[in-house]
């Protein structure tokens, strides 16, 4: 009895040390990084992932909750798709998702948001898009496609230099920056450093030299780039070796370092690292995005056309000042906090944030409030007065009326009416109509006016 009693305790042991770390790793995920998930759930990603990629088993405990939390978050921004008989099973998306999220580990902006769907193929299939059987394919409109079983043997072997995953993962990181509007800055703003680094090399394999990487790189230099992102992670002390320089400079472009296995990939920030200099260098971006962020057009629509609506609407509509000035403050708090978020994810730099508050958005926001506080109204309210005398202007072609003891004697716009209008009239006015409308956002205009017997 007493030898069972050990055995089980014994078992207990080893079943807690075994659960230990990845249990307490899921409880710092959920006080760090909030991820949705239960701990079940989260298990078995850990299970899946430990047995598969080398790349997540050496990260710390901090190192592997921050990936699950990024996996969580790539998986559920992306629909994927079986296609001719395909199952997607829950190892299916993770490891598809970690390719994605190992690629992207040390950026900013790891979510790919350019793309949307992921279709899955048991084997290779023809394209329609290039007319060819293909493995794998990035279009620019959203969509990769992937051979389940060809992305599996670039796992099944980490050091072969060819991983289908790390490759159309590394054609929708570049796609993302130039067709997107969420990309890292970080990455784009290196981009071409590294381009004109690697470029010698690239030139090197389409004159048929030989060369550290595979013969496929000197297709172009789509396929130059993500030849190299297999290298990297596959053979990373190689092709340190091998090719220094685009080494060095795919560290800095990519924010990690595949030899760095101790700290979760990080790069070196001590002085003797040659990278440091690159690291704390402020990097401004030269890459024009082909799509511009809203913000920008709204900075730009701000001056040119929403301040000339705005005069022009208060000029011939007679609105309170009080109300305009509460308006556009209440824009402008709005459009700070919105700022400083773009700012935060480095989208509006200093001066331009400032702009896009200014005379961007808070103008242009008044500008659609007053077009539906005018659009629907919600009440109405007359006033009549006494009418004393009307002036007639042929200079202006306006006639001006004079009410009785001098209401709204500062107020032009209230008493002014077109000449054609008064001279239409048949009977001499006595009488005075104002009607004042207020819209949905609560401010009062001057609906009408009427001249009455």
């Amino acid at each position: 009895m007493g030898y069972i009693v050990a055995f089980v305790i014994i078992g207990i042991v080893i079943y807690l040390a075994s659960t230990w770390e990845p249990g307490r790793s899921f409880y710092y995920n959920k006080v760090k990084y909030h991820t949705p998930i239960n701990r079940q759930d989260y298990l078995a990603i850990d299970k899946i992932l430990s047995k598969h990629l080398s790349y997540y088993n050496a990260l710390t405990e901090n190192g592997r909750a921050k990936f699950i939390n990024r996996l969580i978050v790539f998986q559920r921004t992306k629909k994927f798709v079986g296609r001719d008989g395909q199952v997607i099973t829950p190892e299916v998306k993770t490891l598809i998702s970690a390719a994605a999220v190992q690629l992207t580990y040390g950026l900013e902006r790891f979510e790919l948001s350019h793309f949307h769907t992921i279709h899955v193929f048991p084997d290779v299939h023809y394209s329609e898009l290039i007319r060819a059987h293909v493995k794998g394919l990035t279009t620019g409109a959203g969509v990769i496609l992937l051979s389940w079983k060809y992305f599996t043997y670039g796992y099944a072997i980490d050091d072969d230099k060819y991983n289908l995953g790390l490759h159309e993962m590394a054609h929708a990181l570049k796609i993302d920056v130039m067709k997107g509007d969420d990309f890292d800055r970080r990455f784009a703003a290196h981009l071409d450093k590294w381009l004109h680094t690697s470029s010698k090399e690239f030139k090197r394999i389409q004159q048929g030299e030989s060369s550290f990487l595979r013969k496929y790189g000197g297709t172009n230099m789509h396929e130059f780039f993500a030849v190299c992102i297999e290298h990297f992670f596959e053979a990373p002390e190689q092709f340190s070796r091998e090719l220094p320089a685009v080494f060095k400079h795919l560290c800095v472009l990519l924010n990690q370092n595949p030899l760095h296995t101790n700290n979760d990939y990080q790069l070196q920030r001590n002085t003797n690292d040659p990278l440091r200099a690159k690291l704390v260098k402020k990097e401004k971006s030269k890459r024009k995005p082909s799509s511009v962020h809203w913000s920008y057009i709204v900075l730009a629509l701000g001056p040119v056309a929403a301040i000339p609506a705005w005069i022009g609407y208060t000029n011939s509509v007679e609105i309170e000042g009080e109300s305009l000035q509460w308006m556009y403050t209440s824009f402008v708090v709005v459009g700070a906090l919105l700022a400083f978020y773009f700012v935060r994810r480095k989208v509006l730099h200093g001066g331009i944030a400032v702009g896009f508050v200014l005379a961007g958005f808070a103008p242009t926001a008044v500008v659609l409030a007053l077009g539906l506080n005018h659009l629907i109204p919600i009440d109405k309210r007359q006033e009549t007065f006494e009418v004393t005398e009307v002036y007639l202007d042929p200079y202006e072609d306006k006639a001006f009326v004079v009410l009785e003891a001098h209401q709204y004697n500062w107020e032009r716009k209230l008493r002014t009416v077109d000449m054609e209008y008064y001279r239409s009239l048949p009977f001499t006015p006595t009488q005075y109509r104002l009607t004042f409308s207020t819209g949905v956002f609560g401010i009062e205009v001057l609906y009408d006016k009427e001249l009455l017997p």
